[in-house]
């Protein structure tokens, strides 16, 4: 490109649409000038100036030739510059790329090179296509995308500061620090990072496994409404039973109750049997709420750990957290953010993984948050039950190829982008209907309100009860009645 000779091809378009002389200017010698021969519009009128899709016809000279371009068929000379066109003339590009499925995919050859493919690799070759280039491609020396590190580059944006590349063919996110150091194409895919996690299987809750149906507020009123309970059923023996019950007795015969036994003293008085159908009520309502969430968790699992962002994955110190070694996460996590800063000083070079692949197996086998890029997670483990991506969405970006700094070559490819637009809605739509792993959740106090309600309003129909009973036998005896008289 630094010795390369530029021509140029001048006509006029005359509104009568005569023909006029096509002339060659050469950069080198700017009196040099060659009639080559004269053209003709066809019946393709000027649309706000500019001609679209129109073919045209040279006439005056043998040894014509007819391209077929992407855009119309263009008829010239065989040796007319007219004919290189939005051409690169078979001009080498060197490639440098990763391993990114679907969006890259890389197929080593054997010689060093491979062979490109997934839908960054179909835009190269549609850019080839379009700008008759050649090229090259090699996977990343380092395998690294590309990051400031200490005030020198890696990956493949170091591939293109040392010219040992032309074009990174990859979705590189367009980044602040890395449009310091190379250009970019138009935006072609944009996506933001998640964090994943595992998700929670039945093996993690070996002692909790029948206790977390409940939250810790449920079981508490649990406790508490049996205690009620065998206070309410100790007071109405005492006071209208002819025989009467011990304490411990009536907190027994209440927990057997809640764990469907019947009760083995005999109860006669109609407050004493309100209290038992109360407590039997009790049992029927809780044993419906656990079995029900029990059957449910043993099926689809335990609930979600109450993760939301970044912010609870670092609180939870059980938890280690990394990303893509080499990445543009490097250069974002270095921005002036107490959070960011406090992670990024706490990571050690374990956290880094070299690979997405690599990070996911972590997640599945470890207790490891990794965040990654959404678009690449939905294509590849969106249907992965054994993981799950926390709300919280961090630093949105576009990505795209990314060229050396200055190269001429940008204003050529600029066309791609909405081409590329098609292609990617396209290739992803199937990603939308996706499938969410079904999930349960202990449940909550509220949730248990109304039969606690139902419980309590028992209880106070027993006391009722109780009150009438005895000041029924007060007035049939002419006095206090004890129990046991």
């Amino acid at each position: 490109m630094d010795q390369k000779l530029t021509r140029a091809g001048l006509w006029t378009l005359r509104q009568d649409e005569s023909t006029t002389p096509h002339e060659h200017h050469n950069q080198g010698d700017p009196n040099a000038r060659t009639t080559t021969g004269e053209w003709a519009l066809h019946s393709h009128p000027l649309r706000n100036g500019v001609l679209r899709g129109a073919s045209s016809t040279i006439r005056g000279r043998k040894g014509m030739v007819r391209k077929s371009m992407r855009y119309g068929v263009l008829e010239a000379y065989l040796d007319d510059p007219i004919m290189g066109r939005t051409d690169l003339t078979g001009l080498h590009l060197r490639c440098t790329t990763i391993m990114y499925a679907p969006l890259t995919t890389v197929i080593e050859r054997g010689d060093g090179s491979v062979l490109l493919a997934g839908f960054y690799g179909k835009i190269l070759d549609t850019l080839q296509e379009w700008t008759n280039f050649t090229y090259t491609c090699h996977h990343v020396q380092d395998g690294q995308w590309g990051s400031k590190v200490d005030g020198e580059w890696n990956g493949m944006m170091k591939e293109l500061l040392e010219g040992t590349a032309d074009i990174a063919v990859s979705p590189l996110s367009i980044t602040e620090v890395r449009s310091t150091a190379a250009d970019f194409l138009y935006g072609l895919t944009t996506s933001s990072f998640k964090i994943i996690v595992r998700r929670p299987l039945n093996e993690d809750y070996m002692w909790t496994a029948y206790s977390k149906q409940f939250e810790i507020g449920v079981w508490g009123m649990i406790v508490f409404v049996v205690m009620i309970l065998a206070l309410s059923l100790f007071a109405v023996s005492y006071f209208s039973e002819r025989v009467q019950i011990s304490l411990a007795d009536c907190v027994f015969a209440i927990i057997g109750i809640f764990l469907g036994k019947g009760v083995e003293q005999k109860i006669e008085t109609g407050a004493g049997r309100t209290l038992i159908l109360t407590a039997l009520l009790a049992h029927v309502i809780l044993l419906t709420f656990y079995t029900s969430n029990l059957v449910s968790a043993l099926t689809v699992g335990p609930p979600l750990p109450p993760l939301k962002n970044l912010q609870d994955v670092y609180n939870d110190r059980s938890l280690r957290f990394g990303f893509l070694k080499g990445s543009s996460l490097t250069n974002m996590f270095d921005l002036p953010n107490p959070l960011f800063q406090a992670i990024l000083r706490e990571m050690k070079e374990e956290d880094f993984v070299d690979t997405p692949d690599e990070g996911m197996e972590r997640v599945l086998g470890e207790r490891y948050a990794f965040m990654e890029w959404e678009l690449f997670y939905d294509l590849n483990y969106g249907s992965e039950c054994g993981v799950f991506a926390l709300p919280a969405s961090y630093f949105p970006s576009y990505a795209s190829l990314a060229l050396t700094k200055g190269s001429p070559l940008v204003p050529h490819h600029g066309h791609i982008n909405g081409w590329a637009a098609d292609e990617m809605v396209a290739g992803v739509e199937t990603c939308h209907g996706r499938l969410q792993p079904p999930q349960t959740s202990a449940i909550e106090l509220k949730t248990m309100l109304t039969p606690f309600l139902v419980l309590g309003i028992g209880i106070l129909v027993s006391f009722g009860f109780l009150c009438t009973e005895v000041l029924l036998r007060r007035d049939s005896s002419g006095g206090t009645l004890r129990a046991g008289e």
